[in-house]
């Protein structure tokens, strides 16, 4: 019989691992295998739910005390005007609106030779504005919900 394990950070939901085994149906066999899944991962802080899974887009939830799979929710994110494309000068901007706060925004720059920004953001909102032409990739961050990905067009 195939057994599923998803292992996950007790405090968050975040799946660490998903994987299955093949088992006759020994009680104990079967437990001891949970565990050592499980205890790969540390003593205290993950437990396992027998289910099938996917670390990219799920998480576990408790329900009443028992763990649950559910898919990570969407983050909605706007831009003010609708717009993705700006003015390279420094000064023209695109405002993000509808952050969870706080979060965390990643800027990918078109020049390989710049180093990609990460930055904390609260407050709900976040203004981007670019000083050199090219396509920018702007990621937003904020677990349980699944990473928001726009690009912006400097001209």
């Amino acid at each position: 019989m195939i057994h599923h394990c998803t292992v996950y950070r007790v405090e968050t939901g975040e799946i660490m691992s998903y994987s299955n085994f093949s088992l006759n149906d020994d009680p104990e066999a079967i437990a001891r295998n949970y565990s050592v899944r499980v205890r790969t991962y540390g003593e205290t802080g993950y437990g396992f739910v027998p289910i099938e899974a996917n670390a990219e887009t799920h998480y576990v939830v408790m329900m009443e005390e028992t763990p649950v799979v559910a898919e990570r929710p969407p983050l909605i994110v706007h831009t003010v005007d609708d717009r993705t494309t700006l003015v390279a000068d420094g000064e023209d901007s695109i405002v993000l609106t509808g952050l969870p706060n706080p979060c965390e925004i990643i800027i990918d720059d078109p020049d390989p030779d710049v180093q990609t920004e990460v930055i904390s953001v609260s407050g709900g909102g976040f203004v981007f504005m670019a000083d050199d032409p090219g396509v920018y990739t702007v990621e937003v961050r904020r677990w349980p919900f699944l990473p928001f990905k726009i690009e912006f067009t400097a001209t």
